[in-house]
């Protein structure tokens, strides 16, 4: 149990860096490169301090309390450190939010597939996909979003609200399932091809 405690901490640590990373970079920022990078590394630092704060609530998994609100701060911080337009960045952090939570979605998936819910399979897996959905973010779809912010004048409202509708059911649902444990196969199987379409 030690093994799987402090397996599941590196792995939150590697999330929450991913986080925090991804993010600044992503940000299309407001100050300077020094004072973005310290901003971002303090997200990181509050993030960890959640997780063994989360361990005094019983009536809930530290996961279920520690992501989303580690999303919540990033979320805050990602606005309030953004140049442009609300809108333009409320739907940046939509839009990664969704690929944080299908990256979950998927690494759990795989995990009940082939390794029938081992829980030290379920994290190698989480680290493995949060490798990926770190390069996928920062060498693919970060140009794309930033061609997207040149390009686009107008409109910002309802792709933000269909980003932002999708994130809120993708993240209400990984919060009811307790990160996807406790989803159907074909539930997941669905929402995966959901997200892909």
């Amino acid at each position: 149990m030690g093994n799987i405690s402090l397996i599941s901490f590196i792995s939150d640590a590697f999330v929450f860096g991913s986080h925090a990373y991804t993010l600044f970079l992503l940000s299309p920022r407001k100050y300077h490169f020094r004072t973005a990078w310290r901003i971002w590394l303090s997200v990181f630092l509050i993030s960890l301090l959640l997780i063994p704060l989360s361990t005094l609530q019983t009536f809930v998994t530290p996961a279920l309390i520690v992501h989303p609100v580690s999303l919540g701060l990033c979320c805050a911080i990602f606005l309030l450190t953004s140049s442009g337009p609300l809108l333009q960045n409320l739907f940046l952090f939509a839009t990664y939010t969704n690929y944080f939570v299908f990256s979950l979605a998927v690494s759990q998936a795989v995990a009940t597939h082939f390794m029938d819910q081992n829980p030290i399979a379920t994290i190698e897996f989480r680290l493995i996909f949060a490798v990926l959905f770190c390069v996928v973010i920062v060498f693919d779809l970060r140009p794309a979003f930033q061609k997207i912010a040149k390009n686009v004048r107008r409109g910002w409202f309802s792709l933000t609200m269909l980003a932002s509708i999708f994130s809120v059911c993708l993240v209400g649902l990984m919060l009811t399932s307790g990160l996807f444990v406790h989803s159907p196969q074909h539930i997941i199987t669905t929402l995966v091809a959901l997200f892909v379409i």
